[in-house]
This record gives C-alpha cells, sequence and structure tokens, in this order.
C-alpha cells in the first residue's frame, strides 16, 4: 500500500520594514504576497528599527536611507559588523553617489538589493523574491546609474593616464581653455602667437584621442575637476 506523502511547506521569509513614511510602509505590506512573507516588525525610527533587527533577527530587511536618529546605511554598516545574517535590501529615499560607492563596496556581503525612490511596487516585489532565493537584486534604472558610474570611472582613468604624457605647457593651455579663455588671451597671457597656441591644441587633441578637435574645449570642460586636481 502506497502511503501519501504529504509535500512540506516552504519556509516563510521574515520581512522587517524600517521606512520613515508609515503609510508607504502600510502600502507596501498590504502590496506583499502573505504566503511568501512573514512581517516581524515595521518600524519608522531608526534607533528601534535596529533594535527589533537584532530581537527578530529577519531573514531580509527593508531600509529605508533617511531614517531619523540612525540612519539607512548607519544600521546597514551595524548589521554587517555585528555579523547579523539578515539581507538588507536598501531604499535611497534621495539618490546620492555616496550610497552608490558605498552599495558596490566589495565588503558589503549583506546588502543584496537596491532601489530608490522613482521605483515601483514593482521592483520591489521582483527584489524580494530575488534576495530571497539567494541573489542580489538592482532595479532596471539603478542598473543603468551604475553601468554609466563604471563606464565615467573608466574614462577618468584614461584621462589621468594622459594627463601625464602633457607637457607643462600644454597642461598650462588645457586650463585656461577650461577657464573659457579665447586663443588670443591665452596667445598674450603666455606671450606666444596665436599659431602656437594653436599648435599645442592639435598636440593636446592628440594625445587626449580626439578625433574631432573641435570638441577639445568641451572635452577640457567635462573633465574641469580632475584636471582642477591634478
Amino acid at each position: 500500500m502506497k502511503k501519501n506523502l504529504q509535500s512540506i511547506p516552504m519556509k516563510k521569509c521574515t520581512l522587517l520594514i524600517a521606512f520613515s513614511d508609515l503609510l508607504k510602509a502600510q502600502l507596501i505590506v498590504e502590496n506583499i504576497s502573505k504566503s511568501d512573507f512573514d512581517i516581524t516588525s515595521i518600524q519608522t525610527d531608526g534607533y528601534f528599527a535596529l533594535l527589533a533587527i537584532r530581537e527578530k533577527k529577519p531573514d531580509i530587511v527593508f531600509l529605508d536611507s533617511e531614517l531619523p536618529k540612525i540612519s539607512g546605511i548607519e544600521i546597514a554598516k551595524t548589521v554587517q559588523l555585528e555579523k547579523m545574517r539578515s539581507k538588507v535590501f536598501f531604499y535611497a529615499s534621495r539618490f546620492k553617489q555616496d550610497y552608490l560607492s558605498w552599495f558596490l563596496a566589495e565588503e558589503n556581503t549583506n546588502i543584496y538589493g537596491f532601489i530608490h525612490k522613482g521605483c515601483d511596487l514593482k521592483d520591489l516585489k521582483n527584489g524580494l523574491k530575488e534576495i530571497w532565493e539567494g541573489n542580489k537584486y538592482l532595479s532596471t534604472s539603478i542598473s543603468v546609474y551604475i553601468n554609466n558610474y563604471e563606464t565615467e570611472l573608466s574614462e577618468d582613468k584614461k584621462f589621468k593616464k594622459q594627463l601625464v604624457t602633457l607637457s607643462k605647457r600644454e597642461r598650462e593651455i588645457m586650463k585656461l581653455i577650461s577657464k573659457g579663455k579665447s586663443q588670443t588671451e591665452i596667445a598674450d597671457q603666455l606671450c606666444i602667437g596665436i599659431s602656437t597656441v594653436k599648435e599645442y591644441k592639435n598636440r593636446i587633441a592628440q594625445k587626449m584621442d580626439l578625433k574631432n578637435k573641435q570638441r577639445l574645449a568641451y572635452f577640457i570642460a567635462s573633465k574641469q575637476q580632475l584636471l582642477d586636481d591634478f
């Protein structure tokens, strides 16, 4: 006689929501599948959120960056420092470059997801599902931003290497161009001929690997900060 094997129910994911806006937190709860997630706590204050994380030990913490008293980043760092098992799903109310740099840091092993204010509930639900399955999750807009950010870092690194190849005079002319000086003004300030300025500009464009020399001023302006720091 065959025995009826009952399927073992899947463990629900325990979820703690730490969100500065209580109404939005409640909206999130209403739109999350109760069959998959068990909401252990809703907190709107960073201090009490951290206490609840320590006590409840949830599988996932949906963490708002702008919590009062203790910020979301500080809580996430504490989760990491105290080696808690909770996976952090980070929500940036205001997107900042610092958040992205921090999120991309390799040592942040507890940070599993990142979305920002412009994302919708679908992003949230997809993220929770992916994180519960052990995967990392980035909303589409964050992924695009990261790709652009990494491309920019690569371009900045290339620019710094190119700067090293320039002579002192070429760098001097680049800085004057970045300040909006015309060829005549540069020639007068450096006591050289306009034709000499043009020759320097051609050399700079060549070393910067610019095929369109007319875009030299625009290119230099876009690298103003790096040029000033060099």
